[in-house]
């Protein structure tokens, strides 16, 4: 019956042991990957926005645009980086979700802000 109880207890043990390290691991992580996902949209943004200009007036001037919102997108890198790790430390898609909102929520200073992050632009 003792080791019954014990086996029970370890499993309902286990089943919940990854929450406290999932919170932890959010709490270390959420402004970095915030912040690196707004700046990964602008970037992302910015590109769309150079490449389409190329491709309606095309002029040395925006061209020159494109190749540095093309270097911007390296901040895409150290986003794509960091999104791994944090899902190979257990984190799921909807917890980098979470994060992501509400990193974007903290920084937008009015409901316009917020509508530009989620708008394509054309």
């Amino acid at each position: 019956m003792r080791v019954f109880i014990v086996a029970i207890i370890a499993f309902v043990l286990g089943m919940f042991a990854n929450i406290p390290a999932k919170i932890i691991i959010r709490h270390l992580y959420d402004t970095e990957y915030g912040r690196l996902v707004y700046i990964c949209d602008d970037a992302m943004r910015s590109h769309y926005i150079a490449k389409n200009k190329i491709l309606e007036t095309p002029s040395e001037a925006n061209l020159s645009e494109l190749e540095i919102a093309e270097v911007a997108l390296l901040d895409c890198q150290k986003y794509d980086v960091l999104r791994k790790k944090l899902l190979a430390y257990g984190l799921s898609e909807h917890d980098l979700s979470l994060i992501s909102l509400k990193y974007i929520e903290e920084k937008s200073s009015d409901l316009m802000d917020v509508i530009e992050i989620h708008e394509i632009n054309y």
